[in-house]
């Protein structure tokens, strides 16, 4: 009998430690998951940014070239003249170009709600609307226009509206934003779940 009762006994906490075990598994996966996610956060950030530079630095390029062709011919055209301002004015554009990244998504259990932090790595950005199509999330958002300064997150929430487990819940967004020269771009999102699968931002 007390054979049988240490048995038990070593092998309920046999259980207990598998179960511990495998908690601790889950809750490093996670932990890695979320490190994952703010590495890959970071990595975008910095691409936006070196793109950025990259793309003043051709202009820069561009612009001497072309003083330095009107030095050497000593004259000062209105072709030469309209084609450096145009380089000015891109120069601008970009010095001056927000550049909202994705800060991480995810949901809070079966029934939602979900999220997505939108991070601006560039310039001011001012949310002036936003389309939301989908027929299993419904959206909440501040009233519109929306500023977003340099280094600040944004967090979009939705709350599912269907039968549907959150992660088989689809949506599209599409976020009209200007810089503070009103030049106007647009971000597309496509999403299911937490997973985010397009993120793209264009000039409008």
């Amino acid at each position: 009998m007390k054979t049988h009762l240490l048995f038990e006994i070593a092998a309920a906490i046999g259980s207990l430690a598998t179960f511990g075990a495998f908690v601790m598994l889950f809750i490093k996966n996670k932990n890695k998951q979320e490190q994952l996610d703010r590495l890959t956060s970071i990595s975008v950030g910095i691409e936006t940014q070196a793109d950025s530079l990259k793309a003043q630095n051709d202009l820069i390029v561009q612009q001497l070239s072309l003083v330095r062709e009107i030095m050497l011919s000593n004259k000062k055209s209105d072709k030469a003249q309209r084609e450096l301002l145009d380089f000015e004015k891109q120069r601008q554009r970009i010095s001056a170009q927000p550049r909202i990244t994705t800060g991480g998504s995810g949901h809070f259990g079966p029934r939602g709600p979900l999220y997505l932090n939108l991070l601006n790595k560039g310039e001011l950005a001012i949310i002036t609307s936003i389309d939301v199509f989908s027929e299993d999330v419904k959206f909440q958002f501040d009233t519109i226009p929306i500023e977003l300064e340099k280094n600040i997150l944004f967090k979009v929430t939705g709350q599912k509206i269907t039968d549907k487990h959150i992660n088989q819940c689809t949506y599209r967004l599409e976020i009209t934003y200007t810089d503070k020269y009103s030049n106007e771009y647009i971000l597309k999102i496509r999403g299911q779940g937490s997973k985010v699968l397009e993120f793209k931002s264009e000039n409008k």
